[in-house]
């Protein structure tokens, strides 16, 4: 049986956001972390109306606001395209 881990915040940085989201994932099950992620991005997409991939860029532009929602879930993305698709991250901070 999974457990359920939930993140709540108000004034934690997106830094400090990421830095417990790597920590939760070093933590857990490699089977377990991704699934977890997916579920929670898709959990977000639902109750904002907003693909991750919509979202993301909107959110880096500044147009979304900085709500602890928002830092949480662009840095579950980050770190879930980190996990899936480290090619891109060694792309882009060449």
């Amino acid at each position: 049986m999974m457990n359920k881990q939930t993140i709540r915040t108000s004034a934690q940085s997106k830094q400090a956001a990421q830095a417990l989201l790597h920590h939760m994932v070093e933590t857990m099950d490699e089977n377990q972390a991704l699934p977890q992620m997916v579920g929670q991005l898709r959990r977000y997409e639902q109750q904002y109306g907003l693909s991750t991939v919509e979202f993301y860029p909107q959110f880096i532009a500044g147009g979304l606001g900085d709500s602890s929602d928002f830092l949480l879930w662009a840095s579950l993305y980050e770190t879930y395209v980190e996990l899936t698709q480290p090619h891109l991250i060694a792309h882009a901070a060449a």
